[in-house]
């Protein structure tokens, strides 16, 4: 599994906001398939602890799971245009992420879900996102503690295809995707993430 120093995680994220949001699109390979990457053009995340309050305004780290030593539960979200993708066959396709804090050395999972859609001009609160968790769409598991020295770690989520193309033969504009805590009440489930680096990467043909 790919993992990066913490300068090296931190400038990615600067990257990822810096750059263009579609880092390729249209790209053919000698197979003749065509390669897709974006990072989230939007992110954020919502608190049980405090269900009606909205949380776009907190952009330090995409926090999921029991906060560890706390009460808080933390999911995340983030968004992707995949307006790009319109009319494509799915052939692969994945999300990562780069996980920044862990409270043990100990990899521990984090479940991503498909979820309704958000949008940064509407509040997005846990009570009126509730129903909006849609299905389960895998698991990845990691460990970024750095008291034990242990190095920022992007996690995978593969074998995406059959989500993107559902959404692509919708004609949705955009794929929310969430992170959530495999169990919740589980406080060593805590981590948090760099939301900048939140990435979808399709290999589709036309």
């Amino acid at each position: 599994m790919q993992t990066h120093s913490r300068r090296s995680v931190l400038g990615f994220a600067a990257a990822a906001v810096a750059a263009p949001i579609v880092l390729s699109a249209g790209q053919a390979s000698a197979a003749g398939t065509l390669t897709f990457a974006q990072y989230a053009d939007t992110w954020t995340q919502i608190n049980k602890a405090r269900p009606s309050t909205s949380y776009w305004f907190d952009r330090d780290r995409a926090k999921v799971g029991l906060e560890f030593g706390g009460s808080a539960l933390w999911r995340s979200v983030f968004r992707f245009d995949i307006t790009a993708l319109a009319g494509g066959v799915i052939e692969e396709a994945g999300f990562s992420i780069v996980l920044d804090h862990t409270p043990t050395p100990n990899p521990t999972p984090v479940a991503l879900w498909t979820t309704g859609g958000i949008d940064a001009d509407q509040p997005l609160t846990w009570n009126n996102f509730a129903g909006s968790w849609l299905g389960y769409a895998g698991t990845a598991t990691g460990a970024a503690y750095a008291g034990a020295g242990q190095p920022d770690q992007q996690l995978i989520f593969p074998g995406l295809a059959g989500v993107v193309q559902q959404a692509v033969d919708k004609q949705e504009r955009f794929l929310t995707l969430g992170l959530r805590a495999v169990d919740e009440a589980n406080m060593y489930q805590w981590k948090k993430f760099l939301g900048d680096t939140a990435r979808l990467q399709v290999t589709y043909h036309e």
